[in-house]
């Protein structure tokens, strides 16, 4: 098991990639229900539920 402390946190200038935590849900099944995302996704422009 990977500890928050543990993970690797990237920041190159602003941009700063992270791993997904459980307050990201929110934001994550807005970004996943529309089809202009989820087009290049494997559920092919299908909303992934949340």
């Amino acid at each position: 098991m990977i500890n928050s402390t543990d993970a690797a946190i990237f920041k190159i200038g602003s941009f700063t990639m992270r791993p997904i935590e459980s307050s990201d849900l929110n934001a994550l099944a807005e970004i996943w229900a529309d089809p202009e995302v989820t087009r290049f996704l494997p559920s092919r422009g299908v909303a992934i539920p949340r």
